[in-house]
């Protein structure tokens, strides 16, 4: 098994040459997949946060 893991790095390349295209998309796609449902955008006011999904927000201050 130790033998497997050079080996296949050894193949990236032909790998990458074999399918072309874009290697950012490889890269963003599965971590996009990974992180699906962990994280949650909120915009409010023009201004967007990125935070763990399922936290409360906190609370607006009242006058």
């Amino acid at each position: 098994m130790p033998l497997a893991g050079p080996v296949a790095l050894l193949a990236v390349p032909l790998g990458l040459v074999a399918f072309r295209g874009c290697s950012t998309c490889w890269v963003i796609g599965p971590t996009q997949t990974i992180s699906s449902g962990r994280l949650e955008r909120t915009c409010a006011n023009g201004v967007c946060t990125l935070m763990k999904a399922g936290a409360a927000a906190s609370p607006a201050a009242t006058p």
